[in-house]
């Protein structure tokens, strides 16, 4: 579950998620407190964290990161400049390496693309044990909407429904803008 505030940062929870976890540490990033706080508040708040994994990414690049002790195997996270890369139910720690290096090696693309390929290529390093049911992405800019909310749930290629539904959104950014 994906949150995010423009100028403040973004907050992932997933394995069993909790999405009172997002709007709680955007809050707490609002008030001003670093990453790392806001991760150990999140902790504190909630009697199941084990089960969860959260990421969160503040206004300047910050992360902190957290995968639960029970979390299904494997679960882990790798972080970057000024992203994570989180699963739980994976393969092993491969397909967050292949999601790192996709992140890293298309820099300088726009953030949309950019979380697109990382989703792809975990994908194709091997996802879910079983496959994924979802996939989302969501970018804020300057403004209180979303730029680019995008999500399919629960479908047999949700990678590649989102690629298809990415791929006729996109030429539509500049009127977004």
């Amino acid at each position: 579950v994906p949150t995010v505030k423009p100028h403040m940062g973004a907050v992932a929870t997933q394995a069993s998620t909790d999405p009172r976890l997002g709007p709680l540490g955007l809050s707490l990033l609002e008030l001003a407190y670093p990453v790392q706080r806001v991760m150990a508040e999140l902790e504190t708040s909630d009697s199941y964290i084990e089960r969860r994994q959260l990421g969160v990414v503040d206004r300047w690049g910050q992360v902190a990161v957290r995968a639960g002790s029970e979390n299904r195997d494997w679960a882990g996270h790798l972080t970057g400049d000024g992203f994570v890369t989180m699963g739980n139910y994976l393969l092993g720690a491969h397909e967050l390496k292949a999601m790192a290096a996709a992140m890293e090696e298309s820099a300088d693309e726009e953030l949309q693309h950019r979380l697109l390929l990382g989703i792809e290529a975990g994908t194709a390093a091997g996802g879910q044990h079983g496959g994924q049911r979802s996939a989302a992405i969501l970018v804020y800019e300057t403004e209180v909407f979303p730029l680019v909310s995008l999500r399919v749930d629960d479908h047999q290629e949700p990678v590649g429904e989102l690629r298809r539904i990415f791929d006729k959104f996109i030429p539509l950014l500049p009127y977004y803008r």
